[in-house]
């Protein structure tokens, strides 16, 4: 399945929306190359039930490991976009 840049970041804003972030902070889109799973106040159950989520929803194997929480949105889209 080809994973373009924009479309994991909608699944991304999707999943956080999901899990009530957007109530603790403001998600916005332009902000994707700023914003970190630490500045979202992301505990470890919120990291996994991300990374389930995208792993779902794009039918890849990834290691919760594998989403630091300094890592910004946008990086975590390209790390998708990049997964075999």
């Amino acid at each position: 399945m080809t994973r373009s840049h924009e479309h994991v970041l909608e699944v991304l804003y999707g999943l956080l929306k999901e899990a009530a972030v957007d109530e603790r902070v403001e998600l916005r889109p332009e902000l994707a190359t700023e914003t970190t799973l630490e500045s979202l106040q992301l505990d470890s159950l919120d990291t996994l039930v991300l990374a389930m989520g995208l792993e779902d929803a794009f039918n890849i194997e990834m290691r919760v490991v594998d989403l630091p929480k300094n890592r910004t949105i946008s990086e975590i889209a390209e790390y998708v976009v990049n997964l075999k």
